[in-house]
């Protein structure tokens, strides 16, 4: 049976798509996942390059990380590549 932690990695990455669109959509978007859901959301921040931070050392956060993040773990992305 899956655990809270276990979906954290899917919450966390479904978060993050959501929090980028907001930062970057022109109008009004609706986004339905399975985790969070908007309809006709708007904010007036825009930050198409506001850095994103990001820890964990499970392969989920690696992926998780990998896609969305600037600096993982305390140190740049590039540094932490195999």
């Amino acid at each position: 049976m899956p655990t809270e932690y276990s979906h954290r990695p899917n919450r966390t990455d479904e978060y993050l798509d959501l929090l980028k669109l907001d930062w970057t959509a022109e109008g009004p978007f609706s986004y339905s996942g399975r985790y969070y859901q908007a309809e006709d959301s708007h904010s007036d921040v825009r930050s198409p390059r506001m850095p994103v931070y990001f820890g964990g050392s499970s392969q989920a956060a690696y992926r998780v990380g990998g896609k969305h993040a600037d600096v993982c773990g305390g140190e740049p992305l590039a540094e932490t590549a195999p």
